[in-house]
């Protein structure tokens, strides 16, 4: 027996408004994130118009960018996610400058050169292992490598 059809990211289900206190009330909703979860989200005011249009406001106003300064869509090339990821990593306090800069390499010389002509839409999880099984077949360390940079 088939679910209910899935919540697109970023709209929000029904908002139901309930009297919370003496001259409270809570609108509520629950709305697919960015990444993919449902939250729920509320917000309280003195009318129910007002809880409801304070919960439109507190939906409008949250954070839709898939990373930090640019939104990463299905469209987006693979060479600009790379771009993105490499500016993330050489930020990232858990990393090691050496391994930095042979994750940087490896991203330049094995995984963007496979992937460089592609929107991330295209991406399948069947390219990527057969990627991934031609590296192995050269070196065991550069499969793993490129593993980790494709799962970071």
């Amino acid at each position: 027996m088939p679910g209910s059809p899935l919540t697109g990211i970023g709209p929000f289900g029904s908002i139901s408004t309930v009297a919370s206190g003496s001259r409270a009330f809570t609108a509520s909703t629950r709305v697919r994130d960015w990444d993919g979860r449902l939250r729920r989200v509320t917000a309280r005011a003195t009318t129910k118009a007002k809880a409801v249009a304070a919960l439109k406001a507190e939906l409008a106003t949250r954070d839709q960018s898939g990373a930090v300064g640019e939104t990463v869509t299905s469209d987006m090339s693979f060479t600009a996610l790379a771009q993105l990821w490499l500016e993330d990593m050489k930020i990232d306090p858990r990393l090691s400058d050496g391994t930095k800069a042979v994750y940087e390499s490896e991203l330049r010389t094995l995984v963007v050169p496979t992937f460089e002509h592609f929107a991330l839409r295209e991406i399948s999880t069947a390219r990527v292992e057969r990627f991934l099984t031609a590296q192995s077949i050269k070196s065991y360390a550069r499969a793993k490598h490129c593993k980790v940079i494709l799962n970071f």
